[in-house]
């Protein structure tokens, strides 16, 4: 098996050789499905935590 403690150096040296940062065609839907998904998790959040607060306020 071959030694494989250096990779990272590899992949840096390997992405210093490219001319422009390395895109696909979709980058952008994916980028932007990516940041509505985390939007909705932060939502989420924010109800858990007012609900939270709420029922501690009942039992008060």
């Amino acid at each position: 098996m071959e030694n494989n403690h250096n990779i990272d150096k590899t992949f840096n040296e390997a992405s210093k050789t490219l001319e422009e940062p390395a895109t696909f065609p979709g980058f952008e839907k994916v980028w932007s499905t990516i940041e509505e998904r985390l939007d909705k998790k932060q939502e989420k959040k924010k109800h858990f935590q007012s609900g939270f607060l709420m029922a501690l306020l009942q039992v008060c």
